[in-house]
């Protein structure tokens, strides 16, 4: 044994008497981890925290006051007020201009002065002017300026037209209007011509069927 001992400084380790043991091989595992198997995700650490009660301070508790409001009564009433009188100065104007169209009403039409020409009104007035009796092409023209018991009341315009020839108005009247034991030969028919000098009775023919009087005349 002697001879196998190294020289003394032994310059390296000395050798094991013993025979190698192999090292076991170590692998690293991981918790939460099987081996072989599906992983799954290792779950959060959480700590407990106590929960923080929660204080909110009381709101003040708000009541709502009505005042009345004068001002806004008082424009209340102004614009009422407006819209009524706007209404009713709305109806009576309506009102007037049928009551006025009722008792006022024109019709006219151009009359040749070669080929005569004749005026049918929506009232009830006819004009017949024969060729020849106007000097000229003239607008004649028909105004219903008023309602009478037997007859109604007409202007006849152009004012101081004369004409060459006798034309005839046919003027429609009423039954409704005569006395008991009238006919229409009692009805007195005048005609003012400028509506200041003195009004003088037209002669005319009676129309029973059509319940017009027919008059001859030579001027407006």
């Amino acid at each position: 044994m002697a001879d196998n001992i190294p020289p003394f400084p032994y310059p390296g380790p000395f050798p094991s008497p013993y025979s190698e043991v192999p090292t076991p091989k170590q692998e690293s595992v991981q918790f939460g981890k099987p081996q072989g198997g599906p992983s799954f995700p290792e779950p959060p650490m959480e700590f407990y925290k106590p929960a923080q009660p929660k204080f909110e301070e009381p709101k003040p508790k708000v009541e709502q006051v009505e005042f009345e409001d004068e001002f806004g009564d008082d424009v209340k009433r102004l614009v009422r007020g407006i819209i009524i009188f706007v209404v009713v100065m709305a109806l009576v104007w309506v009102s007037s201009w049928y009551l006025l169209k009722g008792f006022s009403s024109t019709d006219k039409a151009l009359i040749s002065a070669k080929d005569g020409g004749k005026i049918v009104t929506d009232f009830g007035v006819e004009i017949e002017v024969p060729a020849g009796a106007l000097a000229e092409d003239t607008k004649i023209e028909v105004e219903k300026t008023g309602e009478g018991a037997v007859t109604d009341v007409y202007h006849f315009l152009p004012e101081a037209l004369v004409f060459k020839k006798s034309i005839t108005v046919s003027i429609p009247y009423k039954d409704s209007g005569l006395l008991p034991g009238e006919t229409p030969w009692n009805i007195r028919l005048e005609y003012n011509k400028d509506g200041l000098s003195a009004a003088r009775s037209l002669s005319y023919t009676v129309d029973s069927k059509a319940k017009k009087l027919k008059v001859r005349m030579r001027e407006f």
